[in-house]
């Protein structure tokens, strides 16, 4: 079975289902198989798949990923019925200016889904992604350790269970990681809430089997820190976002 299919059957009451519409997916993986069950499982009229990354890849005649960037793209105005994303919106820089842009090529009445995260101002913002796998489901650091210490206090705190190339490995991504837009949760929503779009549901969400793992290594004096340093940003404790239409099914528009 396709692995995004069951994603996508849970989308199917809150967006109205996807037979007959024109889909653009943001930040789509490679090797385009959410775009490829939209048009073979859920009877989508067409699907696009777009990264900046992304190698061009037909799929079929109506099904395809192309190499873009969302924040000007060549398709013209109103083209898709609907724009979906999973865990991109962290990574786009200027988000302000993708977001007007997909409303530029959403039509009107159209819906944008999305989920991402780990966001800049979680626990693990920094979206540890090392090669073999080592990622931050598996690589617990200190929490907030990208907003709250200085490099050479991770260096240390590293050091004594990591070699001196693996600790270069994880303070090149803390902290030079050009891959994160460094938005902190009240930047999103103030975003969202600004762009041209109408935001009919937006809240955040936490993965509590891998919190769990961090409340050991949490504390009030953290806490504090977090209110000294960014008194204007709350939500430290979302991982990430959901962006959605609406909870159950809704022709509201969008736009």
């Amino acid at each position: 079975m396709n692995p995004f299919h069951t994603f996508l059957k849970d989308l199917v009451p809150i967006l109205g289902g996807f037979k007959g519409k024109v889909i653009l997916d943001v930040g789509c993986e490679l090797k385009g198989d959410l775009v490829r069950c939209l048009t073979e499982d859920y009877q989508a009229q067409a699907a696009v798949g777009i990264n900046p990354i992304a190698p061009p890849l037909t799929i079929s005649d109506c099904c395809e990923v192309i190499p873009g960037d969302i924040r000007k793209t060549e398709f013209a105005d109103a083209t898709f019925d609907l724009i979906i994303s999973s865990c991109a919106f962290e990574h786009i820089p200027n988000l302000d200016r993708a977001l007007v842009e997909m409303n530029r090529i959403l039509k009107p009445g159209g819906f944008i889904y999305s989920h991402h995260g780990p966001i800049w101002s979680t626990l693990y913002g920094h979206h540890i992604y090392l090669p073999g796998g080592n990622t931050y489901w598996k690589i617990i650091l200190p929490p907030w350790c990208h907003l709250l210490m200085l490099e050479p206090e991770l260096a240390e705190w590293l050091s004594k269970t990591y070699d001196p190339p693996s600790v270069k490995l994880i303070l090149d991504w803390v902290y030079r990681d050009p891959g994160q837009n460094r938005l902190m949760y009240s930047d999103h929503v103030r975003i969202y809430h600004n762009s041209p779009l109408e935001v009919c549901f937006c809240y955040g969400y936490t993965h509590p089997e891998l919190s769990d793992r961090y409340l050991s290594l949490m504390s009030y004096d953290l806490i504090e820190k977090l209110k000294s340093r960014f008194p204007n940003h709350e939500g430290f404790f979302y991982e990430g976002i959901n962006l959605n239409p609406a909870i159950e099914t809704s022709q509201k528009s969008r736009r």
